[in-house]
């Protein structure tokens, strides 16, 4: 009986809302396509406020610096302080 007076009761907040947003479906046709059309034109057109880079570094096992002083140097996880 209680699954009942629960899918009565959502039905009566479902016309509920129907009712009252119903009459503005116009202004939300229109009004939704104006503002995803302006949100992407505010994307394109506005500049990015960061920039990113990004370097990497590959070693080749056939050639290169076998000096552990530059591999130890390159290390960005190292917790020695370099002097």
């Amino acid at each position: 009986m209680h699954e009942v007076n629960k899918s009565s009761t959502d039905e009566n907040i479902l016309r509920m809302l129907l009712s009252m947003f119903l009459p503005y479906w116009p202004l939300f046709a229109i009004l939704t396509p104006l503002f995803l059309i302006g949100a992407w034109g505010y994307l394109k057109t506005t500049t990015p406020i960061y920039e990113a880079a990004a370097t990497l570094i590959i070693k080749d096992e056939n050639k290169g610096v076998n000096d552990p002083k530059v591999m130890e140097a390159m290390n960005p996880f190292d917790s020695k302080k370099n002097s």
